[in-house]
């Protein structure tokens, strides 16, 4: 039976007052088979507000063939919260 595997990356990231981390999402079929399509294929998280697919589909049909791999990202700024922060 096919399953989704994604894997997020940086892992056990310290981020600073001030500083940007951009965190990737590679989302790939495990299980499958060659000619196997997953359709509806997205990724949230409560890390960001909005990810974004930045690519993977190499065939540009919008489904999760299998052997693929798709890279969604998202970008966040770490609010000031007072000091102490990463010093």
């Amino acid at each position: 039976m096919p399953a989704i595997n994604v894997e997020i990356f940086p892992k056990n990231v310290t981020v600073c007052e001030g500083e940007a981390v951009t965190f990737t999402f590679v989302t790939r079929m495990i299980g499958g088979f060659e000619g196997l399509q997953l359709r509806n294929v997205f990724v949230d998280s409560t890390l960001c507000d909005s990810i974004e697919f930045v690519g993977g589909d190499l065939n540009e049909n919008g489904f999760l063939d299998f052997g693929e791999e798709f890279t969604n990202q998202c970008t966040i700024l770490k609010a000031g919260t007072g000091p102490g922060h990463c010093d």
